[in-house]
């Protein structure tokens, strides 16, 4: 999202997408242009806090800002709603409570708020 620092944190939003992905043999977030994957990312994880975009606001480009204008009314699934419709025969309700909770935790909006790699082992 325009970053021009690279941190572990990258690598952590990658792997809650990948950790979906093995779970449920589908992508998450299915834009195929950066205008919609915002919009996709915005689906699942609901609108940035006012604190994240301000902090977003210095790093993304402003076509990215009039988009989030735009989802700011939009309400989020939970992503344990998205891992059960996408796949429920082969895990109970309690592991797919918690691949969402570790999944959610890589996806914070916010790359300083993401779980490191050490918690998430």
């Amino acid at each position: 999202m325009g970053a021009s620092v690279y941190t572990g944190a990258i690598d952590l939003w990658s792997a809650g997408c990948i950790l979906f992905e093995l779970l449920t043999s589908t992508t998450l977030f299915n834009g195929d242009e950066e205008g919609y994957q915002i919009f996709e990312f915005v689906n699942v994880l609901g609108h940035p806090q006012p604190k994240v975009l301000h902090y977003l606001s210095n790093v993304c480009e402003a076509y990215t800002q009039e988009i989030f204008a735009h989802t700011k009314d939009f309400q989020a699934q939970k992503l344990s709603d998205y891992l059960q419709m996408r796949r429920t025969a082969d895990f109970t309700q309690a592991e797919i409570q918690k691949a969402a909770d570790l999944i959610e935790k890589c996806l914070s909006w916010d790359p300083r708020d993401r779980i490191s790699a050490e918690a998430a082992s």
